[in-house]
């Protein structure tokens, strides 16, 4: 019992080798490291196996309140794996370990082969996956979709226009700087956390105004209206060379934050 050092594990499955070193990288910001090992570091060249990355950790003892001291240099391992690695691992340990016979090497060699397709594939998925994400496009359509979710429990009318706030959003985007973008999420949860209720009441109160702002009832509202509370002269600035600035004007009325 005392040579073993993952009496305690966990593994993490992420979508690919991007997701997997950024995992690492908390990992290692959080735990006090005793060692990590990539799989494939113990493979030669023209060899083919298991992969992985397995970290063996203790908690930090600053972290720890007074109740958790007993487990203050109690190791864990974290096995760190992509879709694909798991996939071949899981199915590999139940062949080749698990099994009731030993295959012959050649069963063997027809398993191990796959490894080649699982890195292809995660080096391949993680290409495009860069590729999707540097498209304006495309990011516009992950902020709408962080948006919306933080949109539908205030909104009043819950039907929007797609199109409309992918012709907003990209102005409303390049307002916030590239940190902002990348924590786009959490930044709108504080936002809605602190103005959240503020800004139902207004969406409430002009639910069956004809004159109110069809930005209103738009899930970009939520990020317009976080601009307007801290950057509203770079939005003015950067809405007024690309939209109309009646738009905004009469939106940031309706919040009051005249812009």
């Amino acid at each position: 019992m005392r040579e073993i050092q993952d009496k305690a594990a966990v593994r993490a499955v992420v979508p690919d080798v991007d997701a997997r070193q950024r995992l690492g990288v908390s990992v290692e910001a959080g735990f006090d490291i005793v060692s990590r090992e990539d799989a494939s570091d113990r493979l030669a060249p023209d060899h083919l196996g298991y992969l992985g990355v397995h970290y063996i950790v203790k908690p930090i003892a600053g972290d720890l309140t007074p109740e958790q001291f007993f487990l203050a240099n109690r190791e864990c391992e974290i096995q760190v794996h992509t879709l694909a690695q798991t996939a071949w691992a899981t199915n590999a340990h139940g062949l080749l370990y698990k099994s009731v016979s030993q295959p012959d090497a050649r069963l063997s060699r027809r398993i191990n082969r796959l490894v080649a397709l699982v890195e292809l594939f995660d080096q391949e998925m993680a290409e495009v996956r860069r590729t999707m994400e540097e498209d304006p496009a495309y990011r516009d359509l992950k902020i709408l979709a962080i948006l919306k979710r933080f949109y539908l429990p205030l909104a009043v009318q819950p039907d929007s226009s797609d199109e409309l706030s992918l012709t907003i959003l990209p102005v409303v985007r390049s307002s916030y700087s590239a940190e902002e973008t990348e924590n786009f999420e959490p930044l709108m949860a504080a936002y809605i956390a602190s103005s959240g209720p503020t800004l139902r009441e207004i969406l409430t109160s002009y639910a069956d105004d004809s004159r109110r702002s069809p930005l209103l009832f738009q899930p970009e509202v939520i990020a317009i209206a976080e601009r307007l509370s801290q950057r509203p002269r770079l939005l003015r600035s950067l809405w007024d060379m690309t939209l109309d600035p009646a738009l905004l004007t009469r939106l940031s009325d309706a919040l009051g934050a005249p812009a």
